[in-house]
């Protein structure tokens, strides 16, 4: 049922793109907003791939979206901790607001997302300590970070720099 939302949701997103969200839109997308933001992951979801989706289309507010993915993470979606990871290490990802980097929260987010299981957090780790980008340099840890995104089969991404405005 879930998914029918979405799909007219989205009908009516797209139908009023050229004129900004119709009034009744709006209402439903803060309804999912506030949803997302007291605890339903599945709203947070939902609402990460809504604007995947929608924002070539649309005129949703996207500054809003980092805040909806970390809301995701913290409630538990490990592949919305991978993104905030990637998101802080890079400054940018393509189709998302472009933020100061901060590699501190890089580290947070994609051990978050590795220590949950997910292969790329733990291949962002990787990245981070094989250039030592906001922390010494440490290969033999950057190893450990790459073996385990490894046996999670993934293959090594060849980097040589720390990746600052470099979108994906």
């Amino acid at each position: 049922m879930k998914n029918i939302y979405m799909l007219v949701f989205l009908a009516m997103l797209i139908s009023g793109c050229s004129k900004g969200l119709s009034p009744e839109a709006q209402t439903k997308l803060d309804g999912m907003e506030k949803e997302c933001f007291d605890g339903n992951l599945q709203t947070c979801l939902s609402l990460k791939k809504l604007y995947e989706f929608t924002r070539r289309y649309s005129s949703i507010d996207y500054d809003k979206q980092p805040a909806i993915i970390d809301q995701a993470c913290k409630l538990g979606d490990m592949d919305s901790c991978y993104t905030m990871g990637v998101m802080y290490f890079r400054g940018c990802i393509v189709g998302l607001p472009r933020i100061e980097p901060d590699f501190q929260k890089a580290i947070e987010y994609s051990k978050k997302a590795c220590e949950g299981g997910d292969k790329f957090g733990c291949m962002t780790l990787g990245q981070i300590y094989n250039n030592g980008c906001g922390v010494a340099k440490d290969t033999v840890k950057a190893e450990e970070f790459f073996k385990i995104a490894e046996r999670r089969h993934i293959g090594l991404f060849d980097t040589t720099e720390c990746p600052t405005g470099s979108c994906w």
